[in-house]
């Protein structure tokens, strides 16, 4: 009896802990304007996994454009406290992440080592790219934001890129 109630509080668990799952086409580059935790691990698929919120389609605003996946709050949602939700995004290779609005970002070790990576970091958010080697890293950063690095052969500190 203890082991029926102990599998049934454990299914209750897990469903009380809502996950959703968006399956992606391949991008190489990453934009976000949410203020949540956002975690980038590297996989053979590309999708994005969203802990502690129950419906991603409520506030979440996706899409993958030439090769960018750009994450947005939908506006409706932009007062909404978003610093509970975990994003992991899954991706086989990234070459470039803009992230702005108090997001913290940070890079799984499944990078481990990478050749040339471009990143963008405003309006407070705080990049987290202590668990990978990189060959070449270029960054640009407003006072406000943060990124971290462990070790990189050639660092470049970039003016704002006309692009963005």
């Amino acid at each position: 009896m203890k082991i029926i109630i102990l599998l049934c509080s454990l299914m209750f668990w897990n469903i009380s802990i809502s996950q959703n799952i968006i399956e992606l086409p391949k991008f190489q580059s990453i934009e976000s304007n949410i203020e949540a935790s956002i975690e980038i691990v590297k996989s053979k698929e590309s999708r994005i996994e969203i802990l502690n919120q129950k419906k991603h389609n409520e506030f979440l605003d996706w899409q993958v454009l030439d090769d960018k996946l750009t994450l947005k709050v939908k506006e409706q949602y932009e007062n909404l406290d978003l610093k509970n939700i975990l994003i992991t995004i899954y991706t086989s290779n990234i070459q470039e992440l803009v992230i702005t609005n108090r997001a913290d970002i940070s890079m799984s070790s499944t990078f481990s080592t990478m050749n040339t990576l471009s990143v963008i970091s405003e309006n407070g958010a705080n990049v987290d790219l202590t668990n990978i080697v990189f060959n070449t890293l270029i960054i640009y950063k407003d006072s406000e934001s943060d990124i971290k690095y462990k070790s990189v052969n050639t660092l470049i500190n970039n003016k704002k890129p006309h692009k963005y």
